[in-house]
């Protein structure tokens, strides 16, 4: 697989701001509509509801989508902490996985198994835990942090890393 570096923030979002998850897809059907478009075959890891579904349909509606999760309405009903991607090598044009990767303790493996199966493009997002728009949140007491508590059962969903936009 060739990997293309993809350009600076500013230059690749412009004016482009969404909030929630219809924003992200929104946004990635925008700025990736390209690589939709000359796809035959995308996998969406951790798709939950299919919200990208409808959208890449719109883009390209020849195209052969499916969604993986472990909830919500995938096409697959599937663990990804259990395993490797339940797919051959090369098998997807685009893989997309947006905010997933946070969640998962063997998050390189899952990684290396997005990179086998795909063939041409993936698009991975990982939320900036250390914006300082977060981090203001954060601090008045504004934010949701469901994935950052220590609950006295153990979640389904909670954020097991934190990501940040710098180079490490």
């Amino acid at each position: 697989m060739r990997v293309t570096r993809i350009p600076k923030p500013k230059r690749l979002y412009g004016n482009f701001f969404y909030v929630g998850r219809l924003g992200r897809v929104e946004f990635i059907c925008q700025v990736f509509s390209e690589y939709i478009k000359e796809s035959k075959s995308i996998l969406d890891v951790g798709g939950w509801m299919g919200y990208l579904r409808d959208c890449i349909i719109r883009v390209n509606p020849n195209v052969e989508h499916v969604n993986l999760d472990i909830a919500g309405k995938p096409t697959i009903i599937y663990d990804l902490e259990i395993g490797s991607l339940p797919f051959r090598d090369n098998v997807f044009d685009l893989v997309v996985s947006t905010d997933v990767l946070e969640h998962i303790d063997a998050l390189h493996m899952l990684m290396d198994d997005i990179v086998r199966v795909a063939r041409k493009y993936m698009i991975i997002s990982l939320p900036n835990m250390f914006s300082i728009g977060l981090r203001i949140r954060i601090l008045l007491g504004k934010d949701n942090l469901k994935y950052y508590v220590l609950p006295k059962e153990k979640p389904l969903d909670r954020h097991k890393w934190f990501f940040s936009l710098g180079k490490h």
